[in-house]
């Protein structure tokens, strides 16, 4: 799903920028995935954070201070114009 809307973000912002311009994108030339380097460690890292246990039952303490994880996919995808 994420790869899909950074497609969509991309086809966007071609439109946008274009439309300064008077053209439009036509067909999809290439679509190329951009690493991302700053969840390397988490990457490399992620077996032993899995191993995790956390206690759910009602006698354990509420959770406090849950980190939100975000997730970040960049394309570089080209169009050609019309």
């Amino acid at each position: 799903e994420i790869k899909i809307s950074a497609l969509k973000a991309a086809k966007e912002k071609a439109i946008y920028l274009l439309e300064s311009i008077g053209e439009k994108p036509g067909k999809v030339i290439s679509i190329e995935e951009i690493p991302d380097n700053q969840n390397y460690y988490w990457r490399r890292n992620q077996n032993v954070l899995s191993n995790v246990v956390i206690p759910t039952n009602e006698t354990s303490p509420a959770i406090e201070n849950v980190a939100t994880i975000k997730l970040r996919y960049q394309v570089k995808v080209k169009f050609e114009i019309e």
